[in-house]
This record gives structure tokens, sequence and C-alpha cells, in this order.
């Protein structure tokens, strides 16, 4: 019977490693993402994300997607959430960790020890650019003129997520250098 109930354990274990077969998929489920809302209220996600740029010196552009026509190709296109950080010397991209290491990543990259952070596609970026581009209109901007520093972070994220990851994202506003924080949020205005 013992010996049972650990192959069960063991074989349930293995079924949820290979469903899991993302960071994205990961985080989905640890960070407790149910239901995706296509609508958010603009007065609600601008008080969202003010950690971002309280007090902060850094350009914040806030993105939503058009409109409801572009939201499942655009939900579907992107890893969300996500975190990419652009070097504009280099012009390098980097993709941060799961959400439990991206303080880490930040001093990695405060030290300049590029080579332990992991780069990013560079089809991916391209995704998310064309996303920033094509799919999302800008509803919100902080510190606009700001243009300073050589790191551009783009997230794309949704209020829907919670506190709990936001908590841990918030470490990248304390990467030198940082320039921009530009933030796509997976929703669509509420229809008045």
């Amino acid at each position: 019977m013992k010996l049972a109930k650990i192959f069960f354990a063991s074989a349930l274990l293995m079924i949820c490693l290979i469903s899991a077969n993302s960071c994205q998929t990961l985080a989905k489920a640890y960070f407790g993402i149910k239901n995706p809302k296509v609508y958010g209220d603009p007065e609600k996600r601008e008080k969202y994300y003010e950690p971002f740029y309280e007090n902060k010196p850094h350009l914040v552009n806030l993105y939503t997607i058009a409109d409801t026509s572009t939201w499942v190709p655009t939900f579907e296109k992107l890893h969300v959430p996500r975190v990419l950080l652009k070097n504009n010397i280099t012009d390098t991209v980097y993709v941060l960790s799961c959400f439990e290491d991206i303080a880490y990543d930040v001093e990695l990259l405060n030290a300049k020890k590029y080579g332990k952070v992991y780069k990013a596609d560079s089809f991916e970026f391209s995704k998310v650019q064309d996303a920033f581009k094509n799919t999302a209109v800008k509803s919100y901007t902080v510190n606009e003129g700001y243009n300073k520093g050589e790191w551009d972070a783009y997230l794309i994220y949704g209020t829907f997520m919670g506190k709990k990851i936001r908590r841990r994202t918030l470490p990248i506003t304390e990467l030198n250098g940082l320039r921009s924080i530009n933030i796509l949020d997976v929703s669509v205005d509420k229809e008045k």
C-alpha cells in the first residue's frame, strides 16, 4: 500500500512537471492567476501600477490592449506575465527569471554580471515590440520627458494577477540606469 502511494505521488509529480513546461505556467499556478479579465477600470489600473513610479524619476508608460478584437490574439501571442529588460547601449534584451528571482537578477545586472542573466529570444522581443506598437494604446504616462539611463523595462502584465506578483516585480525599479518602464496591461478599458 505504501509503495502504491509513493508511485501515485511520483506519477502525479511527473504529470505536473511535464504540463508545467514554462515559467508562465508555473507563475500562473504559484500566484493564483485564474481568470484574466478583458475589461479594466483605468483608475484602478493606475493605482495598481503606482508603486512602479511613486517617488521614482524614470519614465513609466502604461498601455492597454486597443480593443476586444485584439485581446485574445495578443494574450495568446505573448507570455503573460513577463519581464524583459533592454540595454540600449549593447542592444541586448534580457528576460528576468520566474518572479522569485527578479531581485537577484537586478543585483546581477547592477554588478554588470550580464552573463548570469538569461538573454531573451529575439523573436519573443519582436513580438513584444509588435504588441506595444500595433495592438496597444498608451493610457497613462508618468515623468514624461525623462531620458536618462540605459535600460528600458517591458512588463507584460495584468491587474488581475494580484499584489503578490506585483510586489515581486518591483525590484526592477532599483535597476541602476533605468530609463523607462513600459507596461502592457493585458486588458481593455472598461466600456462607459
